[in-house]
């Protein structure tokens, strides 16, 4: 079975082939500024034209036989970019545990301030606020963690300050923070959740608590803490008892008497603080806006919490007004909150407005709404419904200097009627919404990952930063003929924005090639071209092989030499030509490894619940091509198709067709099918990899894995989705040291 090899499959094929994205819009700049084990948390822009970017670095463990990737230890990273995404400062933050990132922001003089959370007993503390705050040695408090906040020097060479807040002895689990927000006046706010029940409380009676306490052993309140700009002194404090949420049949709510969180803050002058509340229970006062009778509870299997948004003035310790907006989607995208020029309130929340009293609560669809409340909290002066039914996922929102919107996210949605996407590269969605007028004014679709973090605004452009790391503008008005949208792996539509040895990759954009597309075919060598219908990728100074070009899309092969070509910051020059004028000049991290499954979207039935969830795109051997929809049994082996394994074990000529023999990547794989039972240990097992190396007949780059479904995997699973876990790295003494993880896909194992 080792050498049962097989023609690829033809749904790569047209994997690798896309059809052209419409339309253009304005210049912008694509970077990629973090290695390949770092997601980033936060980005913010400089008055200077740099960037501060927050991130999370991870290191994994060694893998056991039955381990699963657990990370070995998590640090914070702050880094200062210039305009081309290079590095040129950097400052680690942590002890030798686990620190967690949650955002970054920037006081008027220039210094840096950065939120998170830790459960290092070693973390740096300097001059701190809370002496007495710390981390227990316990085992168990590992699990938890407390908060942080650093204050940092405009170029990062100095912590000024630096203090844990809270205490995660056995009796609590700790404090996480949710969002940082900086005054007019540079007064630091931060907002969160705790279970520290002997939170500090500010001096000088500057404390507020306003909401009755719930029952029980474990609750978490919420938090709000104000700090002077030097972070010497604590000015304000609130903790914000809550409900119990409303469960439909979830049992994530079991045992929760009620946990209250601030995800998002506002701060203005003087020290006037604009918050959202989940799970709230405060008391409305007489003549506060109540939007309850029209957002009610949904009715359907979901947690669903109360929601308010309220104004305090931190130095008088007291509420000026609150609004009850009623019951929103706990579960589900995290609302987003502004503060106009005129003071109005601005909420982004997925919830269902009542507009009929006979349609019962559980047919009404969910949307995604804006809302414009007055700035003395009487009104709702605007309502704007966006996406229904949850297909559209708000996760980051920036509100312009005209007082528009710019929203960012995910959706499966076609279009966001009335208007048509100018750009269509993947399902991350950006919209350019008239407050005023209540009409979209843009709608663009970029390869998913592209604007999860922050969106904000810049030298009349718009700023979009990803999770994968990427941080990328393009003009607020106006249109242009060329422009990169973002890079991604070929294997999916995620960005992905750093480079491997013979990776297929592909970059999204307009203007990058001809208007037609053409796919590439072998010459009379058995080689793939570097140049195509005058479009050509260049990466470290040399041509790749390609795969297809267009307009708004180009696939090519990373050279498998491409390290060779390192910058001294561990990056290479990416190009792309267009008949010899420039569509892309940036430089891309390179990464030792970042393997891709091809997969497609499958509809899985799980019990009573259908899910859609990747699936690699597979052969199984004995059944009739094409058979990716089959259940497989224990013992089947099935064939899929990967890229960006690493470096080759013998040499490699870029874009050479293989055959026989057949080469391989240095690195090992290692398949793993979890159940995801942890109360089954046998849920969890590796899988035999019989071939790992070249797929026949395509140019060097693609690979091929033959994998065994392990003879005892349980049974009486009833064709449940299960993980195949993927990744490259080398076995070791202590066991399989993993070098990068591909992203998840799903199979179904049946005992029939």
């Amino acid at each position: 079975m080792n050498q049962w090899l097989s023609r690829c499959f033809r749904g790569i094929q047209l994997l690798l082939c896309a059809l052209p994205i419409a339309s253009a819009f304005g210049q912008h700049v694509h970077l990629a500024p973090l290695p390949a084990n770092e997601k980033l948390i936060d980005a913010i822009s400089l008055p200077d034209g740099r960037f501060a970017v927050l991130s999370d670095r991870t290191v994994f463990s060694v893998w056991g036989e039955d381990s699963a990737a657990i990370p070995q230890t998590k640090q914070t990273i702050v880094r200062i970019l210039d305009a081309d995404g290079a590095t040129v400062a950097v400052r680690e933050i942590g002890g030798s545990r686990d620190e967690t990132a949650t955002a970054i922001a920037r006081q008027s003089d220039g210094r840096i301030v950065v939120l998170g959370s830790t459960n290092s007993t070693d973390f740096p503390v300097v001059n701190p606020l809370f002496p007495g705050a710390s981390v227990s040695e316990d085992m168990w408090a590992q699990q938890r963690a407390i908060a942080y906040v650093i204050q940092l020097n405009a170029d990062l060479s100095e912590v000024l300050r630096a203090t844990m807040i809270g205490e995660n002895v056995e009796t609590s689990a700790g404090t996480i923070p949710s969002t940082l927000a900086i005054g007019p006046d540079n007064r630091i706010f931060i907002a969160g959740q705790t279970e520290d029940r002997n939170f500090p409380k500010a001096p000088n009676g500057k404390f507020l608590d306003p909401a009755p306490k719930g029952q029980g052993s474990l609750w978490r309140e919420g938090f709000i803490l104000g700090f002077d700009d030097d972070l010497e002194t604590f000015l304000f404090s609130s903790t914000i008892g809550g409900v119990s949420p409303l469960c439909q049949g979830v049992s994530s709510c079991a045992g929760n008497p009620y946990d209250t969180n601030v995800p998002a803050l506002h701060a203005g002058r003087d020290g006037i603080l604009t918050a959202y509340l989940l799970n709230s229970s405060f008391t409305l006062g007489q003549g506060s806006l109540d939007l309850s009778n029209k957002y009610q509870p949904h009715g359907s299997n979901s947690r669903e919490v109360q929601s308010q948004v309220v104004r305090v003035n931190t130095q008088q310790a007291e509420i000026t007004w609150m609004v009850n907006l009623g019951y929103m989607n706990g579960t589900g995208a995290q609302p987003r909150l502004h503060v106009d020029s005129l003071g109005n309130a601005i909420a982004v929340v997925l919830a269902d407005w009542r507009e009929n009293d006979g349609i019962p609560h559980s047919s009404r669809p969910r949307s995604t709404d804006v809302l414009k409340i007055s700035s003395d909290g009487s009104t709702l002066m605007q309502r704007k419904a966006l996406a229904v039914n949850e297909e559209a996922f708000v996760s980051r929102s920036y509100l312009a200097d005209d007082n528009t919107l710019w929203l960012t996210g995910n959706t499966d949605l076609p279009a966001w009627k009335p208007i048509s996407p100018e750009t269509q590269a993947g399902s991350a969605f950006v919209l350019h919404l008239n407050l005023i007028g209540q009409s979209i004014n843009r709608y663009l679709l970029l390869p998913n990952g592209s604007a999860d973090v922050r969106v904000f605004g810049k030298s009349g452009k718009v700023w979009m930063a990803g999770s994968p790391g990427t941080l990328q503008g393009f003009d607020a008005e106006g249109s242009l003929q060329s422009g990169i949208l973002g890079i991604a792996n070929s294997a999916g539509f995620v960005a992905s924005p750093r480079l491997s040895p013979g990776e297929l990759i592909s970059f999204y954009g307009v203007g990058l090639g001809p208007s037609g597309p053409q796919g590439a075919t072998f010459d009379n060598e058995g080689k793939l071209p570097t140049m195509m219908r005058g479009a050509e990728v260049r990466i470290g100074g040399v041509v790749s092989p390609l795969l297809y070009v267009s307009g708004t899309q180009i696939n090519a092969i990373v050279p498998f030499g491409v390290a060779d070509n390192e910058l001294a910051d561990g990056r290479v020059p990416v190009q792309i030509l267009y008949h010899g004028q420039n569509r892309l000049r940036t430089s891309l991290p390179v990464a030792i490894a970042q393997p891709h499954a091809f997969s497609m979207a499958k509809t899985f039935t799980e019990y009573s619940t259908t899910r859609v969830l990747p699936s690699p795109i597979m052969q199984i051997y004995g059944r009739p091509a094409n058979t990716t929809d089959e259940v497989l049994r224990a013992g089947d082996v099935i064939t899929v198709w990967m890229n960006g394994g690493g470096a080759w074990q013998d040499a490699v000529v870029d874009g050479k067709q293989q055959g026989e023999p057949y080469n391989r990547p240095k690195l090992r794989l290692r398949a793993v099918v979890d159940g995801q039972m942890p109360t089954l240990p046998a849920a969890k097992q590796e899988a035999t990899v019989e071939y790992f190396g070249a797929a026949p007949g395509f140019g060097a780059g693609l690979l091929q894995a033959n994998i065994r479904i392990p003879e005892g995997f349980p049974t009486n699973w009833n064709a449940k989705p299960v993980l195949l876990q993927l990744s490259v790295g080398e076995d070791t003494a202590q066991g399989f040291q993993p070098a990068s993880v591909a992203p998840e896909t799903y199979i179904a194992i049946s005992g029939q």
